[in-house]
């Protein structure tokens, strides 16, 4: 199912059902010859299929005085869903990941993969920099509310992420390929990917991913 989904190769396919903790936005995963903060060219990206360990992955949860762990808010379109641990599944697979930061400058650390409509990597974020950006198609603006993801060409809002005054996170609008090659768009009025949507409301996620789709 795997290979014909994706095309890929049954060698991949294999190494996936065996080893895949099913992580696409570690794409260095397995490369013993890299640090963890070097960059490899879009050329030499394995598939994300391919994944065999993450190496960047840090907790999402906000540790309490008391000891206490709180989850994160974070609003999709309209819909909030409260007590997360800061990862954004869509369609099964992780492909966000938000991070609270207590220190001054951008109030949240973001890990965000971007593909194409096939599945190819063509963009990664990752601790709020843009360490792959095929063809410089993309443009990362940071400020003290949050971060927003543009297209060079014409500016269209790729990601847009706000951070309010009680650490609460929102989403308010984006338009992205997922990995299966669908489009995930969110506006203010709704989510939507492929047969699913989310509107106005909350769920509690009781320290679980963020899951959009099926």
């Amino acid at each position: 199912m795997l290979q014909k989904l994706f095309n890929i190769e049954p060698w991949i396919v294999h190494c996936y059902r065996k080893n895949l903790p099913s992580n696409p936005l570690d794409f260095t995963a397995g490369r013993t010859d890299l640090t963890p903060h070097q960059n490899i060219s879009s050329s030499q990206q394995p598939h994300p299929l391919s994944t065999i360990r993450p190496y960047f992955i840090e907790s999402s949860l906000s540790l309490l005085s008391g000891g206490g762990i709180v989850g994160i808010d974070v609003k999709v379109g309209p819909h909030w869903y409260r007590n997360s641990n800061g990862t954004v599944e869509i369609e099964g697979l992780p492909q966000l990941e938000l991070e609270l930061r207590k220190t001054g400058g951008v109030p949240v650390r973001l890990n965000f993969a971007v593909f194409d409509s096939g599945g190819k990597l063509h963009a990664k974020v990752e601790a709020n920099s843009l360490v792959i950006n095929e063809q410089g198609a993309y443009h990362l603006l940071r400020s003290e509310k949050g971060l927003m993801l543009t297209l060079t060409s014409n500016a269209k809002r790729i990601l847009t992420i706000t951070v309010g005054d009680n650490n609460q996170v929102e989403i308010p609008e984006g338009e992205f390929y997922t990995l299966k090659g669908h489009v995930l768009k969110i506006t203010s009025q709704e989510w939507t990917v492929e047969k699913s949507k989310g509107v106005e409301g909350e769920t509690d996620m009781k320290g679980e991913p963020v899951a959009l789709g099926e």
